[in-house]
């Protein structure tokens, strides 16, 4: 055929041009140009450990490490190092009000990148930069294809081990952070469209203002840690929920039910304490939710069973 049909992009593309088509949407970068301003962050909390990504960004005229809040929360040791090999000192927290942005000042850093504080457009191209033991999905190639408030969707899948990731345009400037991934699930509205039992992943846009610098040890002391506990709980119901074979005892559903009670007790007696950031009270506030539905779902199948 003469012609053929690019669906992602819903560009006509020629034979003979598809090459040349394909390439000015593509985000030309070596992973070698930039391994030195890619941040690997090792975590641990209680008995786990993990690990994710951020940035080496300029802002305000300064160099900072930008990555997600959420990895912070509840961490009691963590590490930063590039992927170069480079250990980083960072020396203050920042946190974003009203987005899951942290930002830790450093050192003037000659591999920090520039950050877009214009709006995200729809269709801009886009690559997202990690540290995937395969070194041909270390930089994964998308779209913007959908825009928010404070943050934009991406067609460039990724997990939990990539967030935190610099999302760069055609230029090499940070245009969000990658945050979260979700699973949009069955509905006889989606069906037919891109939302129909689709993974979307969602980056934030990174912005100048509506940052507050914390004492970080009193602040993950004091939010971080019960976040943490309550984030394990909450994945934990979600994961039995979402899994449709899996069968649990009666005794087993009595004590999830019993622990909803007890977090969301919790999260309404931290929710009265001041200097939380809006983001961090948004999520609390989403897993009250998630708890007070779950309390009486599961004492109602203790019931039944």
């Amino acid at each position: 055929m003469e012609q053929c049909l690019l669906v992602a992009t819903g560009i006509t593309l020629s034979t003979n041009s598809l090459a040349d088509e394909l390439d000015a949407l593509a985000v030309n970068i070596e992973f070698n140009e930039i391994c030195d301003s890619l941040v690997i962050i090792e975590f641990s909390y209680a008995k786990n450990s993990g690990n994710a990504l951020g940035v080496i960004a300029t802002m305000d005229g300064k160099s900072y490490i930008l990555t997600n809040q959420h990895i912070l929360l509840g961490a009691e040791r963590m590490s930063f190092i590039t992927a170069g090999g480079e250990k980083l000192a960072p020396r203050s927290v920042e946190l974003s009000s009203n987005r899951d942005l942290a930002r830790l000042l450093l050192a003037d850093n000659s591999n920090a990148l520039p950050v877009v504080q214009s709006k995200a457009q729809m269709n801009t191209p886009i690559a997202l930069i990690n540290n995937d033991s395969e070194p041909e999905n270390r930089i994964l190639q998308g779209s913007i294809i959908g825009i928010g408030g404070t943050k934009f969707e991406i067609s460039a899948a990724f997990g939990a081990e990539k967030n935190g990731g610099p999302v760069l345009n055609k230029e090499g400037q940070i245009v969000g952070i990658a945050s979260y991934s979700q699973e949009s699930g069955y509905h006889a509205m989606k069906k037919g469209t891109r939302f129909d039992e689709a993974s979307r992943h969602f980056c934030f846009r990174v912005d100048s203002k509506g940052w507050n610098k914390v004492n970080w040890k009193k602040y993950n002391r004091t939010f971080g840690i019960t976040y943490r506990k309550h984030k394990v709980l909450g994945d934990r119901i979600l994961d039995i929920l979402k899994d449709r074979d899996r069968r649990i005892s009666s005794k087993e559903a009595r004590e999830i039910a019993s622990s909803c009670r007890i977090h969301s007790r919790q999260i309404q007696l931290l929710s009265e304490q001041k200097g939380m950031t809006d983001y961090l009270a948004n999520e609390l506030e989403g897993y009250t939710e998630i708890f007070e539905f779950s309390e009486e779902f599961f004492n109602e199948y203790a019931d039944a069973h």
